[in-house]
């Protein structure tokens, strides 16, 4: 357990003693988030569950929007996109209702990602200068660093390399000048798998270091799957195939550990490839590619 998980069921457990629901409310939401940063997805349901069900108790709508903000999120990660479609609205509902412009505006970024995850990328795009707007007219200098990080994956997909990496380098100067860390190891990793893609492998490697950096300092554990599958990347353009495959066996014990089928899936499927490429292997040492529906 980290300090901070620590110090937030310390906090909870004070607002329980107390009789404080307000307090617990938070902190069932506290928690919920730091499971959520850290990558344990099924562990923040129940948190977060408790955090809504007090807030609507107390009829707190930020609260509540708050909740189902978070519970969206949290289904999302989990790749429950129809789910976490519905949440959103929900939250956005009462966000308008509030006139709670910055909870639109992280509403409206978040449902690009779901939109992304799906391959909608023109749905994407534009939730997500819909959030661009409002970020910029209220100063959420947060949330206009994750919205570029956003938006150059819409440019990686849609193979713009430059435009991809000049967002992704944007990204990374705001979250450096505020300060916040959390979110910079995944940019890293982004930057790194298009420098990788495009065979600049000198930066593809300078910056996956980066993303490693980030991610130990940060405690982003859910972020360090995708970046051990770059890693695997860079070694397999390199020709260093061995090595691709233990860097991939490493990503995918994490990924178990998070339990998250879609990143095993990718994984494994990374492992496949490797061993087709290092030639006729025993079978006893091969792992093959999950087939899985998420």
């Amino acid at each position: 357990m980290d300090s901070s998980q620590y110090y937030a069921e310390v906090l909870l457990l004070k607002a329980a003693e107390f009789e404080s629901e307000i307090d617990m409310a938070k902190g069932y939401n506290n928690l919920a988030n730091i499971y959520n940063l850290k990558g344990e997805y099924k562990k923040a349901i129940e948190p977060i569950d408790k955090s809504i069900a007090l807030c609507q108790a107390l009829n707190i709508s930020k609260g509540i929007s708050s909740g189902l903000f978070l519970k969206a999120n949290v289904l999302q990660n989990l790749h429950n996109y129809v789910e976490a479609e519905i949440k959103y609205f929900e939250s956005l509902a009462i966000a308008e209702a509030n006139n709670d412009s910055m909870m639109i505006g992280y509403i409206f970024q978040n449902m690009g990602i779901n939109k992304d995850f799906q391959g909608r990328y023109d749905d994407a795009v534009q939730y997500y200068f819909d959030a661009l707007k409002i970020f910029s007219s209220i100063g959420e200098q947060l949330g206009l660093a994750q919205l570029y990080t956003n938006i150059g994956t819409i440019y990686h997909h849609t193979e713009q390399k430059e435009k991809c990496i000049e967002y992704y380098k944007k990204a990374i100067q705001i979250k450096k000048e505020i300060g916040t860390i959390s979110d910079l190891a995944i940019t890293y990793e982004n930057l790194a798998t298009t420098y990788i893609e495009y065979g600049e492998l000198a930066k593809g490697a300078s910056t996956i270091d980066s993303a490693l950096y980030y991610s130990r300092i940060s405690n982003a554990k859910g972020s360090m799957p995708y970046i051990y599958f770059a890693k695997g990347d860079l070694l397999s353009k390199q020709k260093q195939t061995e090595g691709a495959l233990e860097i991939y066996k490493k990503g995918v014990e994490l990924s178990k550990e998070l339990d998250d089928p879609y990143r095993i899936s990718i994984g494994n499927h990374n492992i496949g490839k490797s061993y087709a490429a290092l030639g006729p292997v025993s079978y006893t040492h091969l792992t093959l590619p999950t087939i899985c529906s998420v």
